[in-house]
């Protein structure tokens, strides 16, 4: 376990786990890639690489700055838990981090890391992911799930950071769940879905506040599009509100 460090300045990567058996281990209330109040990003490395079938790791209440916050890359790389940091906006949430380069995703994950979960059941369990370009990106992974988030925001869901993109899936992020988040704010896209199959984004504050009552913006609430040779089919957008208009949809799409 990993509790109350400040971890930043190096070269590489801030904290790596890797590698099969790598499981169980736990960050809690820690400084990575910033300094010791979480004010001021310090190098632009990634705050934690989470690879190579590491699985089971939790990050929990963590202040986290980097070129990728938080990344999970590879095949194997399952069960990994985010819930409570705040990655790529200072401890407060009133400005975003930034040094050198500037601060690119908040979380990434991509190269067949599966079924990992971002966020939690409350918001409570969320994190806040405000960051230069895109609060979560997904490329080639998997069934993971995005939850009680907010992502484009400050800690209270009411304004906007300067973030560039909300949630973005990329090219074979099949399955993904995007649950009950505030994705607000964003410059240019709230959501985006491209060449991805069986999405489901339901129960989200996309363009409103946290309470669902005052415009926040994106550039773009949502977007689907497929490449040439690629598709994006069978994507949910919402849920089902009554047995009468679930009825009138399966007339309208059968």
């Amino acid at each position: 376990m990993l509790v109350g460090n400040t971890i930043a300045g190096n070269t590489n990567v801030n904290v790596r786990i890797t590698d099969p058996g790598t499981t169980g281990n736990v960050l809690v209330y820690n400084f990575i890639g910033t300094n010791a109040t979480g004010d001021t990003q310090l190098g632009d490395v990634d705050g934690v690489d989470i690879q190579n079938a590491a699985s089971g790791n939790v990050l929990s209440g963590n202040n986290i700055g980097g070129a990728n916050g938080v990344h999970l890359t590879g095949a194997g790389t399952t069960g990994n838990v985010l819930q409570g940091n705040t990655i790529g906006a200072n401890t407060s949430a009133t400005a975003l981090l930034l040094n050198g380069g500037g601060f690119d995703n908040c979380v990434r994950i991509d190269s067949g890391a599966a079924n990992n979960l971002i966020g939690g059941s409350t918001r409570a369990l969320g994190n806040l992911l405000t960051c230069r370009d895109t609060g979560i990106w997904l490329t080639s992974a998997t069934g993971n799930v995005i939850d009680n988030n907010l992502i484009g925001t400050n800690s209270a869901g009411t304004a906007g950071l300067g973030e560039a993109h909300g949630s973005d899936l990329d090219t074979g992020s099949n399955g993904t769940q995007i649950l009950n988040n505030v994705i607000s704010a964003n410059l240019n896209q709230g959501v985006y879905i491209g060449d991805c199959t069986s999405t489901t984004v339901a129960g989200n504050f996309i363009g409103t506040d946290a309470s669902g009552s005052s415009a926040v913006g994106n550039g773009t609430g949502v977007v689907i599009l497929s490449t040439p040779g690629n598709n994006s089919t069978g994507n949910v957008i919402g849920g089902t509100r009554s047995e009468e208009h679930t009825s009138e949809l399966q007339s309208l799409t059968n």
